[in-house]
C-alpha cells in the first residue's frame, strides 16, 4: 500500500440516517411554520386579507374553551354517535369515550365559576349530562 492511498473506516454498527431524518423533521417542521406565518385568510365580510389566528395568541381561557370542545367532539365520536371526520364510519369505543367524559367532568368540577364566558357551565353541565346518558345507553345495549 502506498503512501497516497487512503484507508477509509466505515462503522456499519449504527445506522446514521437518524441524523439525517430528525433534520428533515426539523426543516419541514420550520418550513410549514413559515407557510403558515406567510398565509393569509380572506374575510369575505370585509374583503381584507388577515393573517390566520394563532392558537399561542388565545388567553387561558380561550384555549381552555378550545380544549373542552375538542374533548366534547372527540366523546361523540368515540360513543359513535358522530362520524370519525378521518374515516367517514362512526364506530363506539367505549373506554376512549368513558375517559373523555371523566375527563370533562374533572375539567368542569376544577372551572367552576372561572370561566368567564357567559352559560358556558350550562352548556358543559347540558353536554355532560347527554354524553352520560347516552353512554349508558349505548354502552349497556352493548354489554360493556
Amino acid at each position: 500500500m502506498n503512501e497516497k492511498e487512503e484507508i477509509k473506516i466505515a462503522d456499519k454498527r449504527a445506522s446514521h440516517d437518524d441524523d439525517e431524518v430528525i433534520e428533515k423533521e426539523k426543516t419541514c417542521a420550520a418550513e410549514i411554520n413559515d407557510s403558515v406565518s406567510e398565509s393569509s385568510v380572506h374575510d369575505e365580510e370585509t374583503g381584507k386579507k388577515e393573517k390566520p389566528l394563532s392558537f399561542l395568541s388565545l388567553n387561558m381561557l380561550e384555549t381552555a374553551n378550545f380544549f373542552v370542545s375538542i374533548i366534547l367532539q372527540k366523546a361523540w365520536i368515540e360513543l359513535g354517535l358522530i362520524a370519525n371526520p378521518e374515516t367517514g364510519q362512526a364506530k363506539a369505543n367505549f373506554e376512549e369515550a368513558r375517559l373523555a367524559i371523566d375527563l370533562l367532568s374533572a375539567i368542569n368540577e376544577k372551572m367552576q365559576g372561572k370561566w368567564g364566558v357567559l352559560g358556558m357551565e350550562n352548556e358543559i353541565n347540558g353536554q355532560l349530562a347527554n354524553l352520560r346518558l347516552n353512554y349508558a345507553r349505548l354502552a349497556d345495549s352493548s354489554g360493556h
